[in-house]
């Protein structure tokens, strides 16, 4: 009996044993690890572990959200192509559409709060970028130090050439993007080509009096004026008006409806805008100035935002290489510095691809370029 008992007890002690070596039915689960891309073999091999690690990380975020006004979607999709034939795998572009008069100040909210919903912001001027970059919005990228292994030739040399382009007070975060460019555009059913002028003096002279529109917020005489100084742009504002300049509004797009309709067979616009609507076949072309070519430098900047690998690797190819892309599209980018593409093809035929450049550098220029837009509205309407 005694012999019985005993192997009972042993019999009980080896199930509960096997019981508590088994799964736990409600397991602890453990931390999940901070997700790191590990390189994997194949197109990618001779690249820094850095790198791949980004392209791996990029590749598992599988899309970009862009922050911008206007992004068109034969822009997007020529873009998503690009990018896959560049790397093998898709991204996904979303557009998040926000002027940057807008989300200069939304995304310094975002930031602030930690908590950026956009990867990218495109678009924007310098002095629209640093209150997001003051407030710890914008990831801290070596542009060239990180990405300039993974382009080579003329892809290398244009990074090269636009990371030098890029403004001081943001270069560690963001890109030189493109240029808007301004010029004199006019209604080709109306007026000879001949008969538009090829300088800026060129609007006060009698022969076009009534027939200038410039945009209401003072585009871009404020940049003119970094140019030429507070004296001259005043009296420029002063000619003008005595020429009846006609002042319209909706910016370079207004002025590009009334060119088209003919209120205003000439005006002062973006030359993007009016090419665009040339190439859907409204009357109109443009003459670049010869004297003076101002221009509105924007930048791609990468946010902290969910998908901040995607991002820094979607700006570095943007601007090496997807640029040219867009570049050929109906929506005409430009980018200035270095004057190829189609802009550098309308400078060539107008032989004006020496002409000297402006645009405004940093906040104090920012600031002096609106102060000067102020004073020749005045002028204009008084107000």
């Amino acid at each position: 009996m005694k012999t019985k008992m005993l192997f009972i007890l042993a019999t009980l002690s080896l199930g509960l044993l096997i019981v508590s070596c088994g799964s736990d039915p409600t397991p602890t689960p453990e931390p999940k690890p901070v997700a790191t891309a590990t390189p994997t073999p194949g197109k990618f091999d001779g690249l820094p572990a850095g790198l791949r690690a980004i392209i791996e990380e990029a590749k598992s975020e599988g899309k970009v959200n862009v922050r911008t006004s206007g992004f068109p979607k034969e822009q997007i999709e020529l873009l998503q192509n690009g990018f896959q034939e560049k790397f093998g795998f898709p991204v996904t572009i979303e557009h998040f559409a926000q002027h940057p008069k807008e989300y200069v100040t939304v995304l310094a909210q975002e930031a602030e709060a930690g908590k950026i919903s956009s990867d990218i912001a495109k678009g924007g001027s310098s002095p629209n970028m640093l209150p997001t970059i003051g407030k710890g919005g914008m990831q801290d990228v070596d542009w060239l130090g990180t990405f300039g292994p993974l382009f080579e030739g003329s892809s290398l040399e244009q990074l090269k050439t636009i990371h030098g382009a890029t403004e001081k007070e943001i270069v560690g975060h963001c890109l030189a993007d493109t240029s808007s460019v301004y010029g004199f555009a006019y209604n080709t059913e109306r007026l000879k080509k001949s008969e538009i002028p090829t300088t800026w003096d060129g609007l006060w002279d009698p022969k076009v009096k009534g027939l200038v529109g410039m945009m209401s917020g003072g585009f871009p005489l404020g940049t003119v004026g970094i140019n030429w100084g507070e004296e001259k742009i005043l009296d420029y504002a002063e000619k003008t008006k005595a020429n009846e300049i006609v002042v319209v509004s909706g910016g370079s797009v207004g002025v590009v409806k009334s060119v088209i309709s003919g209120e205003t067979p000439i005006g002062i616009a973006s030359v993007g805008t009016a090419l665009q609507n040339k190439s859907k076949g409204a009357p109109i072309d443009v003459v670049i100035p010869s004297d003076l070519i101002p221009y509105f430098q924007v930048n791609i900047c990468a946010l902290k935002g969910a998908n901040q690998s995607m991002a820094q690797l979607f700006a570095a190819w943007y601007v090496a290489e997807g640029r040219n892309l867009v570049a050929i599209a109906p929506h005409y980018q430009f980018h200035v510095t270095d004057k190829t593409g189609a802009l550098g093809e309308i400078l060539k035929a107008q032989g004006v691809e020496n002409a000297p450049t402006q645009t405004w550098a940093g906040a104090e220029q920012g600031k002096m370029r609106t102060d000067l837009r102020g004073k020749v509205m005045k002028i204009w309407t008084g107000a």
